[in-house]
């Protein structure tokens, strides 16, 4: 009898030391069945229900409150959302190149932002929708789809854009200091590594084969390799871009505080950077400088970006 009494305390003892300790648990913070030391029931030791690591509720990976993993402050939506890309200002040698454009002066740039992306069809679509846009008949439905850039866009079309954005169209100076990442000297966005349909949206040949041999513009960001250092997508191919600054044959009398030359609004207006039918290679590089008219319509291949 004594031995079964010994041997019935024996097991009460057992099973008690299984529910004591840390309560049962393999992290100290007071859950049961989890490692992370919370109580929401995944592993990644927030609170916030998934498991991703950060703290917004989302299954991202980002913290940002929305699901698209973007990082910006807007939601999936309708893809309207614009992202901005901090350049941080200084002084740079604009010009030169093997295109040779001068004279190379120096220009001193406060900071600013640029957007990430050439301005996309659903972002051009918002700015419709609010009545601060007005395009041409028949523009926004000859591009591929939202998430490509708009083209056919006149300068003063862009230059209403980037007033809805509360911003404006680039300065040539800013253009170029941000195409060359902060001003370094290269050929291209990416480096001087010469264009190929890794880098760009560019034609395979002088007529023919634009757009990488699809015959039009790409979604943008779709060649991240030609990224500048920054993160600034398309500087180079995909489409033209507007800038806001008038034409001269040269930079005799720029400022050298990398703000807009504008002379008479009825003068030509400067391009930058290059689009799908472009074959040869300095037009699609960084000191290349072209014009057109402000109230022409201009090629299938021009857009914009804004900068704040």
């Amino acid at each position: 009898m004594q031995r079964l009494k010994s041997s019935v305390f024996l097991l009460l003892v057992f099973f008690v030391a299984l529910g004591c300790g840390d309560d049962g648990k393999t992290g100290g913070g007071g859950d049961a069945g989890n490692v992370d030391g919370d109580s929401d029931g995944d592993s990644d030791g927030d609170s916030d229900g998934d498991s991703d690591g950060d703290t917004d509720g989302d299954t991202d990976g980002d913290s940002d409150g929305d699901s698209d993993g973007d990082g910006d402050d807007g939601g999936a939506g309708d893809g309207s959302e614009l992202v901005w890309v901090h350049i941080e200002g200084g002084s740079f040698e604009m010009g030169g190149g093997e295109v040779k454009v001068g004279p190379v002066h120096t220009v001193t740039l406060e900071s600013f932002e640029m957007l990430k992306t050439e301005v996309t069809l659903a972002q051009y679509k918002a700015c419709v929708k609010e009545g601060a846009c007005k395009p041409d008949d028949g523009i926004m439905e000859k591009v591929i789809s939202d998430n490509h850039p708009i083209e056919g866009i006149k300068w003063g079309q862009a230059r209403e854009f980037c007033a809805w954005a509360k911003g404006s169209l680039p300065s040539e100076a800013q253009w170029e200091y941000a195409a060359r990442s902060k001003g370094k000297v290269r050929n291209y966005p990416w480096g001087d590594e010469n264009p190929t349909c890794d880098l760009t949206i560019m034609a395979l040949k002088f007529d023919s084969e634009y757009g990488c041999g699809k015959e039009h513009t790409w979604p943008v960001c779709s060649k991240p390799q030609g990224n500048t250092e920054q993160g600034l997508c398309d500087m180079s191919g995909n489409v033209y871009e507007h800038v806001e600054d008038s034409y001269h044959d040269d930079y005799t009398g720029a400022p050298a505080d990398g703000t807009p030359w504008v002379d008479d609004k009825e003068k030509e207006k400067v391009y930058r950077g290059g689009g799908f039918a472009t074959n040869i290679n300095y037009l699609l590089g960084v000191y290349y400088r072209s014009s057109l008219n402000p109230k022409w319509g201009p090629g299938t291949d021009m857009g914009f970006r804004c900068v704040r």
